[in-house]
């Protein structure tokens, strides 16, 4: 029995050093939430709310950006790659696919923010980060200076969104925080790999907005290296596959 209670605690003990890579969860409003989305569906039409024909160029919004395509093409590789599906957060296509107006995410943990591009011309100025829902305290990931390749760690609260910093103003995940565009969707929220999310971002104010949500685009993912927190509901099936397979040597010594 004591090497078994010793094969528990060591067990244990390697699990809570494990970097545990569970992804942030999102949380949205309504009947939102990600969305099957192909590339024979980028069109520049307006459906979902991002594919707008941009005013940088042709086919130069936020999905010929992530799927390497149109203006991007010789852009080096993002994921998921040409050809792929991109899931994005918002109302299914065959009601428009809208902009949920306000969503925030449920931190597992560390992660990892970096800036991929900006197609903006008031890219030196822009900022980005990330701030807490409860109390709204903003904290900087990135400002003007920084450029695509920058990237950073950063451990936000339990319910946390991200702030885009425009000379238009602030704008929200929660655009009912917006003091301008109140719950116009200046985020375009897409599923990427491994736990990670893509964020299109767009700077200029609705009225005079081309909605192509290639301004600055992040990526967020669980950060390598660093100790993730599991769901509750993980230890308890690890507590009771322990208690079972302890019970199982048990039986089997007498």
């Amino acid at each position: 029995m004591k090497k078994i209670l010793w094969y528990c605690l060591a067990l244990f003990a390697v699990l809570a050093l494990t970097p545990w890579a569970f992804a942030d969860t999102v949380t949205g409003t309504g009947s939102n939430t990600f969305q099957t989305w192909t590339a024979s569906d980028l069109n520049e039409n307006g459906t979902p709310y991002w594919d707008h024909t941009s005013s940088d160029g042709s086919q130069a919004n936020v999905g010929y950006y992530l799927l390497n395509t149109g203006y991007f093409s010789t852009h080096p590789p993002t994921y998921p790659g040409p050809g792929s599906a991109l899931p994005f957060w918002g109302g299914p296509l065959s009601s428009g696919g809208t902009a949920d107006p306000n969503f925030y995410f449920t931190s597992s943990g560390s992660s990892q923010a970096a800036l991929e591009i900006e197609v903006a011309g008031l890219a030196g100025s822009n900022t980005f980060g990330w701030y807490d829902t409860s109390t709204g305290t903003m904290h900087q990931l990135f400002s003007g200076p920084d450029s695509a390749g920058a990237a950073t760690t950063f451990t936000p609260t339990a319910a946390y969104g991200f702030y885009f910093g425009t000379q238009n103003g602030t704008f929200f995940t929660q655009s009912s925080n917006n003091l301008v565009d109140t719950n116009d969707q200046h985020f375009a929220l897409f599923q990427g790999a491994n736990g990670s999310y893509w964020l299109g971002m767009e700077d200029l104010l609705f009225a005079s907005s081309d909605k192509d949500y290639n301004d600055m685009v992040v990526t967020v993912s669980p950060a390598v290296g660093v100790p993730q927190v599991p769901e509750p509901a993980t230890f308890l099936l690890l507590g009771l596959g322990l208690i079972g397979g302890a019970g199982v040597r048990k039986r089997f010594t007498k």
